[in-house]
């Protein structure tokens, strides 16, 4: 039986569901599956450059494939910088000159490490400062295995901060799996969301989190996230942010990546169609 027709929607491959892809064959595939735009992380773009790209080249050939670069990652050695090698710190230094560079609007920012609330504050305004001079936005992402574990820290990371290009990015795993009451949902302001990455997941967690969300993710709509409820409620809300696709999921790695691409893009589509229609 074939699968039902699809509404075509403005959506972004994130850059580690396409993990394995160099960086034309990145472009390619999300160009034919239908994508709007790429996701990049430090790893691929240094990748890039050492086989001879350009910055130049990279936005040639994503401008040719009709494609945007929207968001960069990963931001992650910001809240105490003095207790990081040079190599971790010239990574996000990398990441603020390539949201220069590339034209990039979005760069995403996690933590691994735990830290103070106040050093938290301290360092995300210091980098989303930054970003600012690179004419970036800064989205920030909690994750239950992470040094920001759930929805109200990340918020209130941001509110004391209190920079203007600063906001949340909702990763419907990170959600799941945090056990994120709705109510704190419901009482997020919808202009503090900046990027609602979408992915589904199993029935019953992992006993180890980080790899589950690493290795294990599944496409949306093939899981037991409750995505349609959600993406209604965030609609409800006012919530206008884009929407990005982003799976770690082992068992895409092992395809091509212009199947990888077609299936998200495909899957995630019949998803917003049933939500949103």
């Amino acid at each position: 039986m074939a699968a039902p027709l699809v509404t075509r929607h403005d959506l972004t491959i994130s850059a580690l569901t396409l993990r394995t892809a160099d960086f034309p064959s990145r472009v390619r595939a999300a160009a034919q599956a239908g994508f709007t735009g790429i996701g990049l992380s430090v790893d691929h773009y240094l990748q890039a450059r050492a086989s001879g790209l350009t910055d130049r080249d990279m936005a040639a050939m994503v401008a040719e494939h009709g494609l945007r670069i929207d968001e960069i990652e990963l931001l992650k050695h910001w809240a105490r910088p003095e207790t990081h090698t040079r190599e971790e710190l010239e990574a996000d230094n990398a990441l603020l000159r390539m949201a220069a560079s590339l034209g990039v609007s979005r760069i995403h920012a996690g933590l691994f490490e735990p830290h103070t609330l106040p050093d938290l504050v301290a360092g995300f305004r210091t980098v989303c400062r930054r970003a600012q001079d690179a004419g970036a936005t800064v989205g920030l992402e909690f994750m239950p295995f992470s040094g920001i574990r759930d929805l109200g820290r990340v918020r209130r990371v941001i509110e004391e901060a209190d920079r203007p290009n600063a906001g949340i990015i909702l990763d419907t795993w990170h959600i799941a799996r945090a056990h994120t009451p709705p109510g704190l949902l419901e009482s997020l302001p919808a202009g503090l969301v900046i990027n609602v990455q979408l992915n589904d997941a199993g029935p019953v967690p992992f006993a180890d989190l980080r790899e589950e969300g690493r290795h294990h993710r599944l496409l949306p709509g093939e899981g037991r996230i409750q995505l349609t409820e959600l993406l209604r409620l965030l609609r409800r809300k006012g919530v206008q942010a884009p929407y990005s696709v982003e799976v770690l999921s082992d068992e895409l790695d092992a395809h091509d990546p212009a199947e990888t691409a077609r299936r998200a893009y495909g899957a995630t589509c019949r998803v917003l169609d049933a939500a949103l229609g």
